[in-house]
């Protein structure tokens, strides 16, 4: 179901038009706002706290999914954990699931 790539690797043509990075400079930028238009994303923590086929990756395992989690437990679902979906080299992935 998904596949991670390390930064030196090429990835395949058409790889990224599903995924979305959350914050950082890219932030309002066009190819972001594309892929939010594309996939009709309104709020995208709460599009991971509604619905479980959505994951956040994260490049090291850091302690940040914790204030994620309490952030959508606060102001989107108080019903939803993340749980390890899968270790992948350095990343790990967290999926969001109801509890």
């Amino acid at each position: 179901m998904f596949n991670a790539y390390y930064v030196f690797d090429t990835m395949p043509e058409g790889s990224s038009e599903n995924v979305m990075f959350l914050g950082g400079w890219s932030t309002y930028c066009p190819v972001k706002d594309g892929i939010i238009q594309k996939y009709n994303i309104d709020n995208p923590y709460r599009l991971i706290a509604d619905e479980s086929a959505y994951v956040i990756v994260y490049s090291e395992y850091a302690d940040n999914i914790i204030l994620i989690s309490e952030y959508i437990n606060t102001y989107y679902n108080a019903n939803v954990k993340a749980t390890v979906y899968k270790d992948y080299g350095d990343f790990r992935i967290y999926q969001f699931v109801n509890v």
